[in-house]
């Protein structure tokens, strides 16, 4: 291989892990943003409206 190809493989696969790793961020900012928040902490249990329960 020559030096030019050399380079244009190594920016491909750089380019490639860049992108992975960017979709990993968005698929993660995603999850805890919406479907953690939608699911509640477990997903057995509803998700909290706010209110407060018991007291005296």
């Amino acid at each position: 291989m020559t030096l030019r190809r050399k380079i244009t493989v190594v920016a491909l696969v750089v380019l490639g892990v860049l992108l992975a790793a960017g979709a990993l961020l968005g698929f993660c900012d995603v999850y805890q943003n919406h479907i953690a928040r939608d699911c509640g902490a477990e997903c057995g249990t509803p998700p909290s409206d706010g209110t407060v329960s018991g007291g005296f």
